[in-house]
């Protein structure tokens, strides 16, 4: 077999993986645990395609149609899966004036001790020119929760922290500009599930916004502990499907408009997402542009060896519909934290709208 075979075997090769992955993964969701681990990293799945185009540079001519034949099935599912994170995207409907707000959600990580990172949100003041009105915060220990009150406390007057040393603590807080109330969120709580719930008192009118981290599947653990890896990261990955089934259940059970934040510990290829985004609107997918990937940021490694930065989208923002989301974009700035803010901007819709608040339980 000459060269131009060989590297078109490889290309096809290349093909019938994606295919292969792209059909099971439709077909089960995280309902196989192999395939639960590899969805996080699907966007990455796309880099073979630009060395299938230099392919058909050295190809001879009879089979330059078969390499460009075989660029066509990635192209097509890369368009199925992402065509809506890239090009120009317009505010679908109109917004009712001066009812704008900004959010941003930041797991400033539970080492965090620097006031550099603690003033992050008034440093995007300084660079921006404005400051978001509030910002939820997740992996919050309480010496710095004292630290960001003490440094935001002049421009975030309102701030709800619920933190602890114990492992099973919450861990969460907000700093607002805008007056807050806290709300009872204890039916939600479980170990590994985190959630803190807030009613924000916006100038237009209240939302009601869940601030929430799960745990999450933890692999170097896992494999340090011994044992058979399978049953832990099923179980793993169905117990945050469990647990953003009862979020659901209690989104569906009010009548205020809601947001939602945090660090999901899942990405847009997960069952999770798949439950959020039938009832909610997924912020950066509607009006923000790109991957919009936040970890890890900071010498992440997976048992010793290095992992390159920005690999997914763990770090979110949904709404409901009475909500119309004008803006979003991923901050680069982070501090000593392994993840990068999300920064929202968010609007009222003009016409006073029904959600359909069907639990996806």
């Amino acid at each position: 077999m000459g060269g131009s075979g060989a590297i078109l075997l490889l290309s096809w090769g290349y093909v019938l993986l994606l295919l292969g992955w792209f059909i099971l993964h439709r077909r089960f969701g995280d309902g196989r645990w192999q395939l639960a681990l590899l969805a996080p990293f699907a966007p990455h799945f796309f880099w073979p395609v630009l060395a299938q185009v230099a392919v058909l540079f050295w190809l001879s001519p009879a089979l330059i149609w078969l390499g460009a034949l075989a660029l066509m099935p990635p192209l097509l599912i890369f368009g199925w899966l992402y065509a809506d994170y890239f090009g120009r995207k317009a505010i679908p409907v109109s917004i009712e004036a001066g009812t704008t707000f900004s959010l941003m959600t930041f797991n400033i990580w539970w080492q965090s001790q620097q006031r550099t990172t603690a003033r992050i949100p008034l440093a995007l003041g300084e660079q921006y020119g404005a400051m978001p009105h509030v910002v939820a915060f997740q992996e919050l220990l309480p010496q710095m929760a004292q630290r960001v009150a003490a440094e935001t406390a002049q421009y975030y007057p309102h701030q709800l922290f619920d933190v602890g040393e114990a492992v099973a603590a919450r861990r969460l807080g907000v700093i607002s500009r805008y007056a807050l109330e806290p709300v009872d969120a204890s039916h939600l709580q479980a170990k590994d599930f985190r959630v803190q719930l807030v009613r924000i008192h916006t100038p237009a009118r209240p939302i009601l916004f869940y601030n929430i981290h799960p745990r999450a599947t933890l692999i170097v653990r896992y494999l340090r502990e011994g044992g058979p890896l399978g049953p832990k990261v099923t179980h793993s990955f169905a117990q945050r499907r469990v647990y953003f089934a009862q979020l659901l259940a209690d989104i569906a059970s009010r009548r205020e408009p809601i947001v939602v934040a945090g660090d999901f510990n899942s990405t847009d290829r997960s069952d999770v997402y798949k439950l959020m985004r039938g009832p909610l609107i997924d912020v950066h997918r509607t009006v923000g542009k790109g991957w919009g990937h936040t970890f890890p940021m900071h010498g992440a490694d997976f048992g010793g060896l290095p992992v390159p930065h920005r690999l997914m989208r763990l770090d979110m923002i949904f709404c409901s519909p009475e909500l119309v989301p004008v803006s979003c974009r991923v901050v680069h700035m982070h501090g000593e934290s392994d993840h990068l803010p999300v920064l929202t901007t968010l609007g009222w819709h003009h016409k006073k709208i029904g959600f359909n608040r069907i639990s996806s339980g």
